[in-house]
C-alpha cells in the first residue's frame, strides 16, 4: 500500500495537503485532507527544528501500526524520520493538535480540519487490512 502526502498550502503557521492512499496496483482507496505544523528549514544536524512545532522533511517513510503510549491505543507511526521520533498519523482539528504529527480530516478549511474522526477511521480500515495481509505500507510526503 502507498500513501501519498502533496503539502499545497506552506504558510508560517501551518501546512495543509492532501493524502491518498492507494493499493499496490494504484487503485485509489481514499483521499483526504491533512493538516501538520508549519514546515522549517532544517539544516544538518537538526538546526532550526523547533520541537513540537515543524513539520517533518519531504522523504519517502515506512508506516507501521504500533501501540502509542500517549494516546493509548494502536496506530500509524512513521518510522526513521530525520530529527523526530514518534511521528503518527492521526485525529486533531488545528496545529495545536499536531505536535510534528500528520493529522488527517474529511474537509479543510485554512487551518482547520473537519471530520477528522471520521477521515482516520477510513484510512484505519485501510492500515489494517493492509498489516493483516503483512503487506508494507510506505508514505510519499512531497
Amino acid at each position: 500500500m502507498k500513501l501519498t502526502l502533496k503539502r499545497t498550502d506552506l504558510t508560517g503557521t501551518y501546512t495543509g495537503g492532501i493524502l491518498e492512499v492507494r493499493a499496490d496496483d494504484d487503485t485509489l482507496l481514499m483521499r483526504c485532507h491533512t493538516l501538520e505544523d508549519p514546515v522549517r528549514e532544517i539544516e544538518p544536524g537538526g538546526k532550526g527544528k523547533i520541537h513540537g512545532k515543524t513539520a517533518i522533511l519531504v522523504g519517502v517513510y515506512r508506516v507501521v501500526l504500533s501501540f502509542s503510549n500517549r494516546f493509548q491505543v494502536v496506530m500509524p507511526e512513521l518510522l526513521e524520520v530525520l530529527y523526530f521520533a514518534g511521528i503518527r498519523i492521526h485525529v486533531g482539528n488545528t496545529v495545536v493538535d499536531t505536535d510534528g504529527c500528520i493529522l488527517v480530516g474529511e474537509n479543510r478549511s485554512g487551518s482547520f480540519l473537519g471530520n477528522s474522526k471520521k477521515a482516520y477511521k477510513r484510512l484505519m480500515v485501510h492500515l489494517n487490512a493492509a498489516h493483516k495481509k503483512k503487506e508494507k505500507v510506505f508514505i510519499t510526503v512531497t
